[in-house]
C-alpha cells in the first residue's frame, strides 16, 4: 500500500514528463519527414527526367560553350566559329562544365538539379494552400512526369532534356512560387536570372509583371516594384552583345525572321500549321485546371489569380496576334513559351480538388474521373490518370478517418502521404535507372559506329557532308560539316548562308526540312564534287536507307549496315576526267 501511496503522486510528473518529451519529438520527426518525402519524389524525378546529355536539340546549344573551352573542338566548323553563340549566359555553363574533362556528367547533374529545383518548387506551391500536401504533391509529380513534352509551339518546361528555355522556364515557376508567399526580392532575383538565361523570356517578363501589379494591388508597394522590375532591367546586359549584333547587321532581319519562322520552325512560330491535336490536348488539361479551381473550396488568393491571369492574357494576346492575325512583333515575342505555366497551374489545380479535404466524397469522386478522362484525351498514361481516381479515393479515406478519435488517425492521415510520395518517388526513380541514355547518349549502333570510326579514323579537321538530319554528327563524331538542319545560326546574315548552304546541298529551292531531306536523297558524286570544292569537305556520308543515287565513283573510305563515307578529295582527279 505504501508504494502505491508513494507511486500514485509520482505518476502526474512522468506523464508530464512523457507529454514534453512528445511535443519536443513530434515537431523534430514532422520537420524532416515533408522534406525526405519531397526529396525522394525529386531524386526519383531527377533520375527519370533530369540526367540526360546531348539530346534533341540539345546539341546546338553545346557546340559555342565546348568550342569555347577547346580551340580544336570543331575547329573549322562554319556553325561553332563564324556564327553567335547561342545564349551567352548558357553557353557559360557548357564552357564550364566542358573545362572539368566530363561535360556530359557535369550537365547532366546540373539537369537533374533543375528538376530538383522544379519538384521542390511543385512542393512549395501545394503547401501554400494546403495543411496537407504530401497527397497531392506525390500527383502533382506523378502527372507532370507523365505528360506529353510536346505542348502548344513545341515549348515545355517538362521535356526529358534541358535547353536554355527549359532552364529558365524552370527558374521563373520557383519565381512565381516565391510570389505566392510574398517573398518579392527572392521572386525578382529568380526571374531576373531566367531572363538572363533566355532573352524570349526577357522580353515576356517585363509585361506580365506589368500586369500582375496591375491585377494585384497588394503588390503595387515602392519596395515590391523595385524588386521585380531592377533585376529583369539587369537582365538586359546579358543580352546586350547579341542586340546590338542584330542592330548592326546589314542583312534584311525581314528575310531572315521568314527563313526562320517559316522554314527553319514554323513548329514555333506558326500556329496554322499546327496539329489540331495541339489545341485539343492543351485545351483539355487547362479546362480540367478551370473546372477544379471553380469546384474546390480552397481560397487561392489574390496574388495567385493575378499571376495566372497575368499569364493567361500574355498568352491570349499572343494567340490573336499570331492566329487571328500576323503580327511579326507579337510572332517574335512568341508568348506560347507561356502554355507550360498554364499547364502546370492546372495540375496542380487538379490535384488540389482531387484530394480536397472535407469534400463531399460523391462530388469529389465525380471530378476525380472527369479529370482523368480529360487529361487521358490529352494523351497522358492509363497509370497517372487511374492514380488521380486513386488519390481521391485515399483522400476520402483520410476525411473518415480523421473523424474518429485517437492517435491513429493523425499517423494514418500522415502516413498515406508519405506512402505516396515515396512510392512515387521510387517508381520514377526506376524508370529513370533503367534508360540507356543516363549521363550520355543511346544511338543505334549503325549511328554510333559512324560517329566512332570518323573519331578515330580521320583527320580532326576534315569537314563532312551529312544528311541534314543527322544532328548528332557534330558533337558525337567531333567533326565539322557542311551543314545540317537543327543548327540554326541567330544573326540575320548568318540565317540567310544557313539558308544557301542548305540550298547547295539539296540542289534546289528549300521550304521547309523535307525539301532539304529529298534534296539530300539525290546526291550525286558530281554535286558532291563542287560541294568539296566551294566548302573545302573532304567527305561525304550517305544513308542507304534514303540515298537514291549511287556515289560509287567516290572512293568508299567506311561502310556499315546503313551508312557509307565516301572521300573526296581522293577522288577528284577520276572525277574530272
Amino acid at each position: 500500500m505504501e508504494v502505491e501511496l508513494r507511486g500514485a503522486p509520482s505518476a502526474p510528473p512522468i506523464q508530464s514528463q512523457i507529454a514534453k518529451l512528445a511535443r519536443v519529438q513530434r515537431p523534430t520527426v514532422s520537420r524532416w519527414l515533408a522534406p525526405a518525402c519531397v526529396a525522394s519524389a525529386a531524386i526519383g524525378f531527377a533520375l527519370k527526367n533530369g540526367m540526360q546529355y546531348g539530346r534533341s536539340n540539345h546539341w546546338q546549344y553545346l557546340l559555342h560553350g565546348l568550342h569555347a573551352a577547346d580551340s580544336t573542338f570543331l575547329s573549322s566548323d562554319w556553325f561553332t566559329t563564324r556564327t553567335e553563340a547561342h545564349h551567352q549566359v548558357f553557353n557559360g555553363l557548357v564552357r564550364l562544365a566542358a573545362s572539368s574533362g566530363k561535360p556530359e556528367v557535369m550537365l547532366g547533374l546540373l539537369n537533374g538539379a533543375c528538376s530538383l529545383i522544379f519538384v521542390c518548387t511543385l512542393f512549395f506551391i501545394i503547401a501554400r494552400f494546403v495543411t496537407r500536401p504530401l497527397l497531392p504533391f506525390s500527383l502533382v509529380v506523378l502527372l507532370a512526369s507523365g505528360i506529353p513534352i510536346d505542348g502548344l509551339g513545341d515549348s515545355n518546361i517538362l521535356l526529358p532534356y534541358f535547353v536554355p528555355s527549359v532552364f529558365a522556364g524552370v527558374v521563373l515557376l520557383a519565381s512565381f512560387a516565391c510570389l505566392l508567399y510574398s517573398r518579392y526580392s527572392a521572386a525578382g532575383l529568380l526571374a531576373g536570372a531566367g531572363c538572363a538565361m533566355h532573352g524570349n523570356f526577357l522580353l515576356l517578363i517585363g509585361p506580365l509583371w506589368g500586369l500582375l501589379l496591375i491585377f494585384d494591388g497588394s503588390s503595387r508597394t515602392k519596395s515590391r516594384v523595385a524588386w521585380l522590375l531592377i533585376p529583369w532591367v539587369a537582365a538586359w546586359f546579358a543580352h546586350l552583345g547579341y542586340f546590338l549584333a542584330i542592330i548592326r547587321d546589314p542583312a534584311p532581319s525581314a528575310e531572315a525572321r521568314r527563313i526562320f519562322w517559316d522554314i527553319y520552325a514554323p513548329f514555333h512560330y506558326r500556329p496554322l500549321t499546327w496539329s489540331w491535336r495541339e489545341y485539343v490536348e492543351f485545351a483539355a488539361v487547362t479546362l480540367g485546371g478551370l473546372i477544379a479551381a471553380i469546384q474546390s473550396r480552397i481560397v487561392f488568393g489574390r496574388t495567385a489569380v493575378a499571376i495566372i491571369a497575368a499569364v493567361a492574357s500574355i498568352f491570349a494576346i499572343g494567340a490573336i496576334g499570331t492566329i487571328g492575325w500576323s503580327v511579326d512583333f507579337i510572332t517574335a515575342l512568341y508568348t506560347w513559351r507561356l502554355a507550360p505555366f498554364l499547364v502546370v497551374a492546372a495540375l496542380v489545380a487538379i490535384a488540389l480538388a482531387v484530394t480536397e479535404s472535407g469534400a463531399s466524397p460523391i462530388r469529389r469522386m465525380g471530378l476525380a474521373i472527369a479529370f482523368a478522362l480529360l487529361l487521358r484525351l490529352a494523351r497522358m498514361p492509363a497509370v497517372p490518370c487511374g492514380c488521380i481516381v486513386l488519390a481521391g479515393v485515399l483522400s476520402i479515406l483520410c476525411d473518415r478517418v480523421g473523424r474518429v478519435p485517437g492517435w491513429g488517425r493523425t499517423a494514418f492521415q500522415v502516413g498515406i502521404g508519405v506512402a505516396a510520395s515515396l512510392l512515387v518517388g521510387a517508381t520514377l526513380a526506376r524508370q529513370g535507372l533503367w534508360r540507356r541514355d543516363m549521363f550520355r547518349r543511346a544511338y543505334r549502333p549503325a549511328e554510333e559506329s559512324l560517329y566512332t570510326w570518323c573519331r578515330e579514323n580521320t583527320d580532326p579537321g576534315a569537314v563532312f557532308i551529312i544528311p541534314p538530319n543527322l544532328a548528332p554528327f557534330r558533337l558525337e563524331a567531333r567533326r565539322a560539316v557542311l551543314i545540317d538542319w537543327k543548327c540554326m545560326p541567330l544573326l540575320p546574315h548568318d540565317q540567310l548562308e544557313w539558308r544557301r548552304r542548305q540550298e547547295r546541298l539539296a540542289g534546289r529551292p528549300i521550304s521547309c526540312e523535307a525539301d532539304a531531306l529529298a534534296g539530300y536523297s539525290e546526291l550525286d558524286p558530281a554535286r558532291a564534287e563542287l560541294l568539296a570544292q566551294d566548302f573545302g569537305c573532304k567527305y561525304v556520308v550517305v544513308d542507304r536507307l534514303t540515298n537514291v543515287r549511287r556515289l560509287d565513283p567516290l572512293r568508299h573510305a567506311y561502310s556499315n549496315d546503313r551508312f557509307d563515307v565516301f572521300e573526296i578529295s581522293a577522288s577528284r582527279v577520276a572525277l574530272r576526267r
